[in-house]
């Protein structure tokens, strides 16, 4: 990871702002079939196809309520160790719906025990390759000015979640869910992912990067202050 300057955190401080929790982190994968690391996720893979009946499928966006359903379910069980509100159905329409026409069904990955979903892992292109060009669109005109680069593949593939039932950690569930997406976002040119955002007291982010060779590219502080009444 690149240095970041000191600037911004003497600044904070000098102005009476602390740091608020942990850094919010991302990470890096280069996908590289010859890295060997990969190679060994390939392997892991295998290993647990021979004892596992996993099944691995993109989403059926044709019965998008019933991904739905199990995009709930997953989310609550898997995150509720961490505390915080359970996820309400209108909650995860708003994070999927608004998506759900740039998404390829072939990246947003179930892994199956028995035809019953237990891990969801989910990539879209990363837009914001293509939203820097455009530096906003704020007039009218710049929707005609979009049009210059909609056939603009990016190279990168955004995760923000991965989402496994408790009672599946154990199984190896998740590493042929972590191999399928490395092999087919190679298969369709793209050349990284990024895995953001999470915590850095998060154990479970840092085992997927570890496995894919991931670094930590860029990190978030958050900063606080007390204001007086």
């Amino acid at each position: 990871m690149r240095p970041q300057s000191p600037y911004y955190a003497n600044l904070f401080e000098r102005w009476g702002f602390s740091k608020d929790d942990d850094d919010g982190l991302a990470y890096a994968v280069t996908l590289d079939a010859q890295n060997r690391r990969i190679q060994r996720l390939f392997r892991l893979a295998d290993e647990v196809a021979r004892r596992k009946r996993f099944v691995v499928r993109g989403a059926r966006m044709q019965d998008l309520d019933a991904e739905i359903d199990n995009i709930l379910r997953l989310q609550n069980a898997a995150l509720a160790h961490l505390g915080g509100t359970p996820y309400s159905r209108a909650a995860i329409e708003a994070m999927v719906l608004p998506l759900k026409d740039f998404a390829d069904p072939d990246l947003v990955l179930f892994v199956e025990d028995e035809d019953r979903a237990v891990g969801w892992f989910p990539a879209i292109q990363n837009l914001n390759e293509i939203l820097i060009k455009l530096r906003g669109l704020r007039r009218p005109w710049d929707y005609l000015r979009a049009m210059r680069f909609r056939h603009l593949k990016p190279k990168c593939l955004a995760i923000k979640s991965v989402a496994v039932l408790p009672e599946y950690w154990d199984t190896g569930a998740a590493i042929p869910m972590f191999a399928e997406m490395v092999k087919r976002a190679m298969a369709k040119g793209y050349e990284w992912l990024d895995l953001s955002l999470t915590g850095e007291d998060n154990p479970d982010t840092w085992q997927l990067a570890h496995h894919m060779d991931g670094r930590i590219y860029k990190r978030y502080r958050f900063y606080a202050k007390e204001l007086d009444n």
